[in-house]
């Protein structure tokens, strides 16, 4: 009976598979960022072993007076429940922060989201960071302190993070661009500086529409085109700085370049650059000490001047290929500043005085002695120059 008694109070322990295998288990998985339950074993092995000394002892008492049989009893059941109560999981709820583990011994994969995100080696063994992939390719790095980067070794129970910023990327549009460059000469602009999307980049480049994918825009390849009895000589970088450079040109000329660009989200679009080939205008100041004595721009007081555009503004002037006119005019005792436009008048010496595009002027009725100036600016497709003139009201 007694031995009966012991196989009955043994029975459950024997049968428990914790048991056998003589091992816990701990889970492990993403931390909930909402504090949600997740399991923790009781620690087997040491539950397990003291739950059957209790139940071997309690069973020896059995065997006695009564007292100790009651003591025997209670120490039986109590190392049986202890010992079954080694698998038993209790459920703790946390609200620890976002992290994501990475246990797997033989290495694996885990998500990267975009913004912060930390990363636990549970593994039990040092782990290398094989790659980090951003969560798309548009995306940018916060660089964390301390970042997950590819050849990084991470010890157990150490952390890593990564972080990322993400701007959706804008559709690729190209906008035109212009260019001069002078006969001879080189110029250098970026083509990218007015299109849009984001981020994007120059794929390519050619002589129209149709060929624009016949040049590379690595920075080396040279696409040559004809102009002004010589070549165009460009190339372009991905990064959108377009240089041409006037071989042998002369006179005034245009070429049409054409590029292709594309943003990160995979759009593409086509823009020309519209290149002026020519020589700059210089314009030479009229006063009298440029005019020489006799050809100076006076008059008497009351009396109206005007000056034709055979020895107006420009006739001392360059006016380079093609052709500059005069573009603006003012400042000095005409206005505040020279930002009046061909055929505008203004108040002048007393009077009224007009400037044209071809140099011309007209000084109606200046009432003031004195010598008056102002400035105009001449301007052609290849660039711009200022000059100053001089009236004398005598």
């Amino acid at each position: 009976m007694k031995k009966n008694w012991m196989w009955m109070l043994l029975l459950p322990i024997a049968a428990n598979p914790l048991f056998a295998l003589a091992a816990g288990t701990l889970t492990y998985g993403p931390v909930s960022t909402g504090g949600a339950a997740h399991a923790i074993p009781i620690p087997s092995l040491l539950l397990l072993p003291l739950g059957i000394i209790l139940a071997i002892v309690g069973l020896r008492q059995l065997s006695r007076n009564r007292a100790q049989q009651i003591l025997g009893l209670l120490l039986t059941v109590g190392g049986t429940v202890t010992a079954v109560s080694s698998g038993v999981y209790i459920q703790e709820t946390t609200a620890s922060p976002a992290t994501t583990e990475l246990s797997e011994q033989q290495g694996g994969s885990v998500a990267v989201p975009i913004g912060p995100q930390d990363y636990r080696n549970t593994s039990g063994i040092t782990l290398e960071i094989r790659s980090v992939n951003a969560p798309e390719t548009y995306c940018v790095s916060d660089n964390p302190i301390s970042e997950c980067l590819a050849g990084n070794t991470l010890e157990n129970g150490a952390i890593c993070q990564t972080s990322f910023t993400c701007v959706s990327p804008v559709p690729a549009q190209a906008i035109d661009d212009m260019a001069a460059v002078t006969n001879g000469g080189n110029v250098q602009i970026n083509v990218l500086d007015n299109d849009l999307g984001t981020p994007i980049s120059v794929l390519s480049f050619g002589s129209s529409g149709a060929t624009v994918g016949s040049t590379s825009a690595d920075g080396t390849a040279v696409l040559s085109l004809p102009a002004g009895g010589g070549t165009l000589d460009v190339t372009m970088t991905s990064s959108g700085v377009f240089s041409a450079l006037a071989n042998g040109t002369s006179g005034a000329s245009a070429v049409a370049v054409y590029y292709e660009m594309a943003s990160a989200n995979g759009s593409s679009d086509i823009g020309m650059v519209s290149v002026q080939i020519g020589d700059l205008p210089s314009a030479v100041d009229d006063t009298p000490a440029t005019l020489g004595s006799g050809n100076e721009y006076s008059t008497g007081a009351g009396v109206t001047l005007n000056i034709g555009a055979g020895v107006g503004l420009l006739h001392n002037d360059t006016l380079g290929t093609p052709a500059a006119s005069l573009s603006q005019w003012g400042g000095g005792d005409a206005s505040v500043s020279a930002d009046l436009t061909p055929s505008t008048s203004s108040p002048f010496a007393g009077g009224t005085i007009t400037v044209y595009s071809d140099g011309s002027f007209d000084l109606v009725n200046p009432i003031v002695p004195g010598t008056y100036t102002f400035d105009y600016q001449i301007q052609n497709s290849i660039g711009s120059s200022t000059g100053t003139v001089a009236v004398e009201v005598l």
